[in-house]
């Protein structure tokens, strides 16, 4: 069933608006819905709405059905993951966003590394969150999940730390041969059941010295995502995916 994210707001007792131009594009343009078809809706809560259309103009009215409730889907239990990741080209980030949505990733923070080998210009921020949280709703859609990521703009190490600094478990993936001794992701997980947990990606030239240090003096642990060298998408994903199934596995 083809399935919309409608805000809050434009949810009633019995009825649900979409007014974003794009999905009532989508539906009425591209997918060709008419009254009377069923569809989906979900909200920022996370509730589910079965629905039928009512009417198709410029905003699509939509007849709720029946409500479900929030429910921890399978995508975010276990634990609630922040990951962040060096700013990386265009093309890669927006990439690396879908894939972490369907991950169920909570939140995202892209990092301002010293090494990053990309910039995002401050008066483009506002641009290039917006595009990022149409790319996450896309993958929720998609995945059929009912939460959608929240994404910060850019932040400075200093400042990513202190907005993971309530997260249980808080892992940094560095390299800094001679510096520090990172222990295997498995390792850092192993006995521990975090309701929250947080994960730094470097760029693929590592965090500096001083930005590991930094995150260390903030509570994080330093650890090793093997003996490859990974690009930093690959390494945010696959460290995201193992996170989010070892304690969704370790919560049974």
């Amino acid at each position: 069933m083809h399935r919309f994210f409608v805000p809050r707001s434009g949810i009633s007792s019995h009825q649900a608006v979409i007014t974003d131009t794009s999905q009532a594009h989508h539906l009425k343009d591209v997918l060709r819905l008419r009254p009377g078809a069923q569809v989906e809706v979900f909200d920022e809560e996370g509730r589910v709405y079965a629905c039928r259309v009512s009417s198709v103009s410029k905003t699509i009215t939509l007849e709720i059905a029946d409500i479900r409730e929030p429910v921890l889907d399978a995508q975010r239990s276990g634990v609630r993951l922040t990951v962040g990741c060096a700013l990386l080209k265009p093309r890669a980030m927006d990439e690396l966003l879908d894939k972490l949505t369907q991950a169920g990733v909570e939140r995202f923070i892209p990092l301002a590394a010293r090494h990053s080998i990309s910039r995002v210009d401050k008066a483009r921020e506002t641009e290039k969150v917006e595009r990022w949280k149409r790319i996450a709703l896309a993958a929720v859609k998609q995945s059929k999940g009912a939460h959608i990521p929240e994404i910060y703009p850019p932040q400075s190490m200093r400042q990513a730390i202190q907005i993971s600094g309530k997260c249980d478990l808080k892992l940094i993936a560095a390299v800094c041969k001679g510096k520090f001794t990172p222990v295997s992701l498995r390792a850092a997980c192993g006995g521990l059941q975090p309701g929250s947990a947080a994960i730094f990606i470097g760029p693929e030239g590592d965090f500096t010295v001083d930005e590991v240090k930094l995150a260390v003096e903030g509570g994080f642990v330093p650890v090793s995502l093997g003996d490859s060298v990974l690009r930093a998408e690959t390494a945010a994903v696959a460290a995201a995916a193992f996170i989010k199934l070892y304690f969704q596995d370790e919560k049974r």
